[in-house]
Formats: structure tokens, sequence, C-alpha cells
């Protein structure tokens, strides 16, 4: 799952948000297998679908 948000963060900081939103979009489909609820990993994808790169520290497990 970190894999596929580090590669979502890469896409969206070069500004290919179409591929960063992809990436995000698989990261949250792998946590909802797991059954891990990680809400930072929502505000991320909505920062995507916006256009701004993540800037928020990376390894976050609650609310910032």
């Amino acid at each position: 799952m970190r894999i596929f948000e580090t590669k979502a963060a890469a896409y969206a900081e070069v500004g290919d948000f179409k591929a960063a939103i992809k990436w995000q979009k698989k990261a949250l489909k792998k946590s909802k297998r797991l059954d891990w609820e990680i809400s930072v990993m929502h505000k991320r994808l909505s920062a995507y679908e916006k256009g701004i790169s993540w800037q928020g520290p990376y390894h976050v497990t609650e609310e910032v």
C-alpha cells in the first residue's frame, strides 16, 4: 500500500495528477481490502484531485 502512495506522491510532485490519482486510488483500494482506515489517505487523494501535491508528513497514521 505504501508503495502505491509513494508513486502517487511522486507523480503529483512532477505535476502528473492523473497518474497520482490513479495510484492513490489503488492505495485506498488495498487499504480497504486490509480493513485499514487511514483518513489521511483520503486527504491525499483530495489534494491530487485539486491539482495540489501532498505537503504533509509521509508516515501519518492519524488525523493531521
